[in-house]
């Protein structure tokens, strides 16, 4: 007896196959992408540095009063749980101060970079740090959270001069 060979008959039957396989890969992979996140956006950095700030976010900070070591804005009515960030008290002069210590030369540290929060597609949130930036967590209530960052200085000095 001869073995037979398994073949799909019908045109049809190998593209409901193909597609189905698709369908189950870009399931997979939809599941592992991250919802919320951090991307480079240089312009976060030049517009802090020039003191704009924007007035629809909370401010916060990581680090001691004298030693900053990231500022971040998330957007008012997003759910955040501050953990070790403390929230800055009087946006105007103490944002400058932080911004300013952050980059400052004097102190030995390289210059601040910014990043943007992006959750779901959209902007929720700005970061300003010499450090790597820290992962972000959902938490179950559906509030974001921020480890501190890490104690690693970041890839932000290869970053573009304006134009």
């Amino acid at each position: 007896m001869k073995p037979t060979k398994l073949r799909c008959h019908s045109f049809s039957r190998q593209v409901r196959c193909v597609s189905v396989l698709m369908t189950a890969i870009l399931l997979l992979a939809g599941c592992t992408l991250p919802k919320t996140y951090f991307r480079q956006n240089h312009s976060v950095a030049w517009a802090l540095e020039a003191h704009r700030f924007p007035a629809d976010y909370h401010y916060y900070v990581y680090g001691s009063r004298g030693v900053p070591i990231a500022l971040l804005g998330i957007e008012k009515g997003v759910g955040f749980s501050p953990g070790r960030y403390r929230p800055v008290d009087g946006a105007g002069d103490t944002l400058k101060r932080w911004v300013d210590a952050i980059n400052d030369p004097f102190a030995n540290r390289h210059e601040g970079y910014g990043k943007e929060l992006v959750s779901n597609g959209i902007v929720v949130g700005i970061w300003y740090s010499d450090w790597v930036v820290p992962p972000v967590r959902i938490l179950e209530d559906g509030r974001i959270a921020l480890d501190p960052p890490s104690l690693r200085i970041s890839e932000k000095w290869f970053r573009p001069d304006p134009l």
